[in-house]
């Protein structure tokens, strides 16, 4: 793809972002034995769109979307444990994982978060896609520190040679 080539030009500024440097680590979890309107009124305070599942030891266990509490309410089902309507198979990000695999992970599968696990499966973070608009930002404006530094240590060595 061409838009793809023109990106891969900058894919070397970016090739030491991680996951551990982007993600949110507040991350907004319930366990599988809440109820569903629990989950309802989380998002609606928290204007989240998605909630990670964990059990008691903070592992992923699965993830419940806005898309899945419509579907409860359609059913009447809003009463029930999250775990009868959550989906399991979740996708995650490991926290070693770079900004080109995550924002591959974003491409391929069209979510609006992924949430971010250790090696053990356990909760660590969120990334969205503004987290990652924010570590680019960010990476460009340290990238910009560092040549205003270098800029202004070139003009004060050349200014004592001459």
């Amino acid at each position: 793809m061409k838009e793809n080539s023109k990106l891969s030009k900058y894919a070397s500024i970016f090739e030491d972002v991680q996951a551990s440097d982007i993600m949110s680590p507040k991350v907004v979890a319930l366990t599988a034995d809440k109820k569903i309107a629990h989950a309802k009124e989380m998002m609606k305070l928290k204007k989240i769109s998605g909630i990670p599942v964990i059990d008691e030891g903070k592992k992923l266990v699965g993830i419940i979307s806005i898309e899945d509490i419509i579907n409860a309410l359609e059913l009447n089902r809003i009463n029930e444990p999250i775990r009868n309507i959550m989906s399991q198979k979740v996708v995650a990000i490991g926290l070693s994982e770079t900004l080109s695999e995550i924002v591959d992970k974003f491409e391929n599968f069209k979510f609006g978060r992924f949430p971010v696990v250790d090696e053990e499966n356990r909760i660590r973070g969120i990334i969205s896609k503004e987290d990652i608009l924010h570590g680019i930002i960010e990476k460009f404006n340290l990238i910009y520190i560092h040549d205003k530094k270098r800029t202004a240590t070139l003009n004060t060595e050349s200014s004592i040679i001459t």
